[in-house]
């Protein structure tokens, strides 16, 4: 495993334009297995992943957005994490059970 890069965005479609179309973004968050962004705004996808996205429904910002690659996908799985109804509190928490141990390693992507 790569392991996991945690970024706030703030918001992935900001003024610098598409940060998901943005080599140098890329170049970094790719190399990982698990990419936590906060403060995404929407669902994100990316070429390679599975997206879990838990996005705010009312007020401004927030969002979060989990992507595991594809190519550990099936030792993953979502967990339920709508925590607030209205989506006040952002959580996607993906549980990743390693093959050879069966450990289960819990990633939280949160933002309040």
């Amino acid at each position: 495993a790569n392991g996991v890069i945690s970024w706030n965005v703030a918001n992935i479609y900001g003024l610098l334009g598409n940060k998901t179309e943005d080599p140098d973004f890329l170049k970094i968050i790719i190399r990982h297995d698990i990419i936590c962004l906060q403060e995404t705004g929407c669902e994100v996808s990316l070429k390679g992943y599975k997206s879990y996205s838990n996005i705010r429904k009312t007020g401004r910002g927030g969002g979060v957005t989990t992507l595991v690659k594809n190519s550990i996908l099936q030792y993953c799985s979502a967990v339920d994490s709508n925590l607030t109804k209205d989506h006040s509190m952002n959580m996607a928490i993906v549980k990743f059970t390693n093959p050879e141990t069966q450990t289960n390693t819990f990633v939280v992507n949160s933002y309040i």
